[in-house]
């Protein structure tokens, strides 16, 4: 089977930060089999038939209807990373020409898809990790709109609180100003490392949620923030909050074991994997299971979602002309 590099597509509302994490390394290295070649045509129409099957079999709700989008245009494609034969936790990729969208590509080793012939035993985790990346996409088309609505954030913000929770309280009870300086760190790594936002403005949106005396108590532990770089110092946080009597890499350790790798990237990395894992956990897709946290919640992302997938133009050419 042969493989083909398509990272000439360049989207133009990608965060240039957010290339250099590691999970972004890992995409630009998938490569796709192109559906015109002679050797790959006998998979491809093999793996449509099989998802389009399974399309008819699922219950209607905003996947399907996403999903379905993808199919008809035949805009799903394989690859794989051909540096690394082992999983990786990079489920795959989406592609935009500039601000359309190209289509979605899934890895076939993470998702067990036979590249020669099509075969999948894993068809429902095909499905998901498909609408995993259109919302990726929509997210990355719609940035600036997503980035400028704080209802939105304040869903999202509760999803990461839960997580978070879920991390460090399985043995450990919170109390309830414990909890509310759980919310204020992740609100403020949800703005300055998701949002993107200086560290002074974020400081200052995360103040306008508490009260002010409360401001003055905890000024001093906010003002350690500064110092982070990026998502992953998160766990830092954590500790600088005095939530947790774990080091920041016993918790990475753990939060790896717990969430698995998919899951871990997703949460330290950037706003559209976010909004991703957030949404597609409230279906039944396996290495997701681990972060349902609120079917309401999760819903309600969802909810907010739908229209600016139906919005995405689509670029069904872009792969086919390669």
């Amino acid at each position: 089977m042969r493989y083909k590099n398509v990272n000439i597509f360049k989207p133009e509302a990608i965060n240039p930060k957010d290339n250099e994490l590691p999970i972004f390394v890992g995409e630009r290295r998938l490569a796709i089999s192109l559906p015109r070649d002679p050797d790959a045509k006998e998979a491809y129409d093999h793996f449509y038939q099989s998802i389009g099957t399974f399309i008819e079999k699922v219950p209607n709700a905003p996947a399907r209807n996403a999903v379905s989008k993808l199919y008809e245009r035949r805009i799903i494609f394989l690859g794989r990373d051909v540096t690394i034969p082992a999983k990786t936790g990079i489920i795959g990729s989406y592609l935009i020409n500039k601000t359309k969208f190209a289509g979605v590509i899934l890895d076939t080793v993470e998702l067990e898809i036979d590249a020669e012939s099509g075969e999948t035993s894993n068809i429902d985790s095909c499905f998901y990790a498909s609408y995993f990346e259109f919302l990726r996409a929509a997210s990355a088309i719609h940035s600036a709109r997503i980035k400028e609505d704080r209802r939105f954030h304040e869903y999202l913000i509760k999803y990461l609180f839960y997580i978070y929770l879920r991390l460090i309280g399985v043995n450990v009870n919170l109390n309830t100003k414990q909890k509310d300086l759980l919310n204020i760190l992740c609100s403020y790594f949800f703005y300055r490392f998701l949002v993107g936002i200086q560290h002074q403005l974020a400081k200052e949106t995360v103040y306008k949620t508490i009260p002010k005396d409360f401001q003055k108590e905890v000024d001093s532990l906010v003002s350690r923030l500064e110092k982070y770089t990026g998502m992953r110092d998160i766990f830092k946080g954590l500790v600088d909050f005095r939530l947790t009597s774990e080091s920041p890499p016993a918790l990475m350790i753990k939060a790896l074991s717990r969430f698995k790798p998919t899951v871990f990237y997703a949460l330290t990395s950037s706003l559209d994997y976010l909004i991703s894992v957030a949404v597609v956990s409230k279906y039944p897709m396996g290495i997701l299971r681990n972060v349902a946290v609120s079917n309401e919640l999760q819903s309600s992302i969802e909810e907010f979602m739908i229209p600016l997938i139906n919005q995405v133009k689509f670029d069904t050419t872009a792969v086919k002309s390669l």
